[in-house]
């Protein structure tokens, strides 16, 4: 059974789900959206400002095993599903979660595999009709609503993302299609970037992904990097 709830103000959805997941049925699924965030979360340690207005969503997908490329099978789907509604060709994939449009952070995404029974956690953070406050302001973040000069329904756009998830998942018994699509793509393509691994830092020009989704650093002597994992810093 599919549940999907909606609150006026939530912590963080990944949060929610989480408790959710923790006091139910492991069988059930849940969609649970929120009007706001006080403690919206990214990558490792950081937070995701999120204010009323935002796209704030949490929500499992099942799926028998882990994939490596996930996240870049979320993004593709997610810029995919934009283009296709509002026709916005700037978008592009900051490597491994992120969504620039013309070179602002529109959006962030956060995967996870889960057992007992085998899904994706898929957790999206975007600025769909959020006002530009002074943190968005000083982050320079892209406001969709802005660029398309009309409002979002959070709800419907919810539903058409979940929906083309559960569409493409045959992608990803072969995600050379999404990971050739997300290589063309790639926000910094070209330029110099610092990866942050966690036990080192590595420096180099963008060229691409590997076969298996990992991004493809090549150092100052021409020596080419595979980043599995970590962050990105364009330089």
């Amino acid at each position: 059974m599919i549940t999907s709830v909606f609150y006026r103000q939530l912590d963080s959805t990944k949060l929610e789900y989480e408790r959710i997941r923790a006091n139910g049925s492991p069988e059930d699924r849940w969609i649970i959206r929120t009007g706001e965030q006080t403690r919206g979360q990214g990558r490792g340690e950081n937070t995701w400002h999120s204010p009323a207005g935002g796209l704030w969503l949490s929500f499992d997908l099942p799926y028998p095993r882990p994939v490596a490329s996930f996240p870049l099978y979320v993004g593709f789907c997610l810029i995919r599903l934009l283009n296709r509604l509002y026709g916005l060709s700037s978008l592009r994939l900051k490597w491994p979660n992120d969504i620039f449009l013309e070179g602002r952070k529109l959006a962030g995404i956060l995967c996870a595999h889960l057992q007992n029974p085998s899904r994706y956690l898929v957790s999206l953070g975007m600025n769909t009709g959020v006002g530009r406050d002074d943190v968005l302001h000083e982050l320079d973040a892209a406001i969709l609503s802005e660029y398309i000069g009309l409002p979002v329904s959070n709800q419907y756009l919810a539903q058409l993302f979940i929906h083309n998830l559960q569409r493409n998942a045959g992608l990803l018994d072969s995600p050379e299609t999404y990971i050739s699509w997300c290589a063309e793509n790639l926000y910094g393509l070209g330029r110099q970037a610092e990866a942050d691994c966690g036990d080192m830092i590595i420096r180099g020009r963008i060229e691409g992904l590997s076969d298996a989704g990992f991004l493809l650093l090549k150092g100052k002597m021409g020596k080419l990097a595979s980043i599995s994992h970590g962050s990105l810093r364009i330089l």
